[in-house]
């Protein structure tokens, strides 16, 4: 549920900044790789 939590706190942050959706974008990418 951690993992969730951290989800929601960023997905208002990111919503209005591209670059650091891109960013969260890669991280996820190599978290999953």
């Amino acid at each position: 549920s951690g993992t969730s939590g951290g989800e929601k706190k960023m997905l208002p942050l990111v919503e209005g900044d591209h670059d650091r959706v891109e960013m969260v974008d890669r991280f996820m990418g190599c978290l999953m790789n």
